[in-house]
This record gives C-alpha cells, sequence and structure tokens, in this order.
C-alpha cells in the first residue's frame, strides 16, 4: 500500500513487527514492533476455604477459543458456565476450589495459549461431628486448608488436647476426647505452625458416664500387632508395634511379601518400628510382622490420589502445521511420583481403537516429538486430527485425559502431472533448436 491503513489478525500475546520500505524497493526505511496485550480476569471471591465456589470473569481475549483454568499449574475443572470466549473474547466462568494448603494460590485462565492470572487466599476450616454431648465423649474432626506438613494443635477451652499432621493439601483428620467439664458451650480451636487458626463450639450436655472397672489381666497378653495409620498415600510413615512375641527375638516386618523393616523384641514380646509405605497398586495391602515361629498381620489401605488433568500447550487448538510438529503440555504434579504420559492422537473426536493413529505411552516429558515416519502417516488430510494426553503416578492410577486439542496438516504442494509434461516437451524443444543452430553455424564457417 502507499497510503492508508490495514488491517491484520493478531494473537494475544505475541511480538509482531512493522516494516517500512519505499515504494518498489526492498530497502527497509524502518522498523518497530508492538506485543499484542489484552487479557484480563477477576475472582469472586477472592479468599475463601476449600471447596468455595469461585467465578472467574474474564475480557479482552481471544474471540470463540476454549478456555482452560489451572490452579497452581494444576487443571481444575470449570463446574458451570463458559468452556469458550464470546466473539467479544468475554467468559464467566465458576470453578470448586480443591483440596489447597492454606495462603495464596494462582489462578490462571488460559485461552489460545495466553495466560492471565490472579490471586485466592485459602482459609483454613474444621468441622467436627458431633458438636455437641456429654463430657467423655469421642468427636471427629476433619480439616482443610491448613499448611501443607505441619502439625495442627486441638484446644479445648484453651487447653491442649491433642495433634494432627496436615497432609501435602493441607487437610487432616484426627479425633478428641471431651474434657470433663461441666455441661456448658466451649470453644474448640485448631490452629497450625503458622497461626491458621479455625475455631468452633462444642456444647457439652452432660456428666461423664461412671468408669467400669476392669480386671487387671491375669496372663500375658496373646499375640498380636497395631499399625498406625491403616490408611494413607506411597510414602507415608507407619508405625507397627506388636506384643506376646518371643522375647529377645528378631522381629521381620513385610509388605505384602517385602521386608520392609526389622526389629529386636523386648520384654513380653513387644516391640515398635516404623516404615515408609512403597510404590505400587493402591488399595489393600498385607502388613505382617514375624519372630520366626508365629505371625501376625494387619491392612493398610493406599489411598488413590488421582494425578490431575495436563493443559496442552502445542498445538494450539485448530493451529494448522506446516513443519515441526510437536506436542507439549504442563508438566502434572502427583503424590506418588515419577509421573508419566500418555499421548494419544486420532482421526476423530470420539478417539475409538479404530481411529488411533498415533498413541505414545510411559512419555517421561511434558513434550513429545514425532519422527518423520509418524508425521508422514498424518500428512495430507483435509479433516482435522485430535490429539489429548494424561498423566499416571507410580502407582499405575491414571488421570483425566486433557481437553482434546484438534490441528490440521496440510497436503505437501505438487505440481500437477500435465505440468511436468509440458516441461519436459519445453525441454526436448530447446535442445533441438540449439542443435538446428549450431548446425547452422557450422555450416556458415565452411
Amino acid at each position: 500500500m502507499t497510503s492508508g491503513d490495514g488491517d491484520v489478525d493478531v494473537e494475544l500475546g505475541k511480538t509482531y513487527y512493522v516494516l517500512a520500505t519505499l515504494f518498489d524497493s526492498s530497502y527497509v526505511q524502518t522498523v518497530n514492533s508492538f506485543t499484542v496485550a489484552g487479557g484480563k480476569i477477576t475472582l469472586d471471591p477472592k479468599e475463601g476455604t476449600v471447596d468455595t465456589t469461585v467465578k472467574i470473569t474474564g475480557t479482552s481475549f481471544s474471540a470463540s477459543s476454549t478456555i482452560a483454568i489451572v490452579l497452581d499449574g494444576n487443571a481444575v475443572p470449570i463446574s458451570s458456565g463458559d468452556t469458550r470466549t464470546t466473539s467479544a473474547g468475554a467468559f464467566s466462568s465458576s470453578i470448586v476450589i480443591p483440596d489447597s494448603s492454606a495462603g495464596s494460590h494462582t489462578i490462571s485462565a488460559i485461552v489460545s495459549d495466553y495466560e492471565v492470572s490472579a490471586d485466592f487466599k485459602v482459609k483454613p476450616l474444621a468441622v467436627m461431628t458431633p458438636t455437641s454431648g456429654a463430657a467423655d465423649s469421642s468427636v471427629a474432626v476433619v480439616g482443610t486448608g491448613f499448611t501443607r506438613r505441619k502439625e495442627v494443635t486441638v484446644y479445648f477451652n484453651k487447653t491442649s488436647l491433642t495433634t494432627a499432621l496436615a497432609d501435602a493439601n493441607g487437610g487432616f483428620n484426627t479425633t478428641f476426647t471431651v474434657p470433663k467439664l461441666a455441661a456448658a458451650p466451649y470453644t474448640v480451636e485448631f490452629e497450625d505452625a503458622d497461626k491458621n487458626l479455625s475455631a468452633l463450639k462444642f456444647t457439652i450436655t452432660g456428666a461423664a458416664p461412671p468408669p467400669t472397672t476392669t480386671p487387671a489381666p491375669t496372663t500375658l497378653p496373646t499375640t498380636g500387632i497395631n499399625i498406625t495409620p491403616t490408611k494413607g498415600l506411597t510414602g507415608s510413615e507407619v508405625v507397627v508395634g506388636g506384643v506376646g512375641f518371643k522375647d529377645g527375638a528378631t522381629i521381620s516386618v513385610k509388605w505384602d511379601d517385602k521386608e520392609v523393616a526389622s526389629v529386636k523384641s523386648g520384654a513380653q514380646g513387644i516391640f515398635v518400628t516404623t516404615f515408609k509405605v512403597p510404590a505400587g497398586k493402591s488399595g489393600d495391602h498385607t502388613v505382617s510382622a514375624s519372630d520366626g515361629a508365629a505371625t501376625q498381620k494387619a491392612t493398610f489401605t493406599v489411598e488413590i490420589s488421582v494425578p490431575s488433568a495436563p493443559v496442552t500447550v502445542t498445538p494450539v487448538m485448530g493451529a494448522e502445521v506446516k513443519k515441526g510438529l510437536a506436542f507439549e503440555w504442563r508438566d502434572v504434579t502427583v503424590d506418588s511420583p515419577p509421573v508419566t504420559y500418555t499421548l494419544q492422537v486420532a482421526a476423530s473426536q470420539d478417539f475409538a481403537a479404530s481411529s488411533i493413529v498415533l498413541e505414545k505411552k510411559d512419555l517421561a516429558d511434558s513434550e513429545y516429538a514425532p519422527t518423520k515416519d509418524e508425521i508422514s502417516k498424518l500428512v495430507g488430510r483435509e479433516t482435522p486430527y485430535f490429539w489429548r494426553v494424561r498423566a499416571t503416578d507410580s502407582t499405575g492410577t491414571d488421570g483425566p485425559w486433557a481437553v482434546a486439542g484438534q490441528f490440521f496438516i496440510p497436503e505437501p504442494f505438487r505440481l500437477p502431472p500435465w505440468v511436468m509434461w509440458v516441461g519436459i516437451g519445453v525441454g526436448v524443444l530447446v535442445l533441438l533448436f540449439i542443435g538446428y543452430w549450431l548446425g547452422r553455424r557450422s555450416a556458415y564457417s565452411y
């Protein structure tokens, strides 16, 4: 153009360059650049406990594009609202805050590989069951939103009763016994080492029942073992205690058929030792202790910790890939590392077995570049391909598939057959003309 302006389609987050030249000249007079900015999100509310519904409102994003929401790098499903932006690049979506530790967390909206973030503060919350009862009764507590892997102290009327260790997401489960106090409402506080606090009310409705008299045992205790806790994740620590085994015997503690600890028993065959839950399948496993003559068993349940769905990065939705096809997604953090990935490329959106054209399992990295042979099988299709990926932890637990993306690979340009024959014909004519011209020249030279 010699004057005026022109429209160009651009994408958020990318840098573009403008070059000015003299008319009908390849000489560049000046160069400038600009980065397309945009995308804004707001959170409502900006703080709350685990399971809080947060409304995310976005503006100035790419139009009619898929929305992905992540919290601290892990995908979070959209519970309600928009899953794609409007034609004006806006959206209103809601998520439910998953199990998370106390403090600030980053919520990001990703649209067409453009990411905008805002902070959400997770607050602690404890729930008691029941909230009233007699003195000396038992109360169960579930806590969320505390500091990860820190002890939480239970205070009843400002007196410490017990402690519980929060897990990697700041959650815990424990019980306590109601003190023998007068019937009245009392404050129960749950506070961790970082001063995160949740306070509740418990009403003592009556005095404790009279104690029952238990006669002292007249015989040695029978052989048995006890494990604490009885369930947890891979890598968690288990305490094993036993009684009634041989005095001074070597006690072998096994996880299924694998020895995980060995310890000497004391008087009355008492022993205590610890071990960490080995990597393996979730579900029930047998913990056994044996002195060579007597064997006692208990059951430990490995809980399922499902990996989150990966967030896909490239190729972006609807991309036309002309060269350098490569798949990339964000890393997934799991409670039972290491994590591996399964990648699938299919010719149909339902990923039916018959439509799978590429599948790679046990990928250690969050990316994969197909080989030349694999790419050659994808070239020349007019309809799109679809791709997805999922994470698997060391226990063999598969996470959900990522939101499927789609891409096109255009067929390489080829000249029509008639063009080739025309070129051959022209080449023959040129050779004949050159031969004729050389012959005429030779004749004149005589």
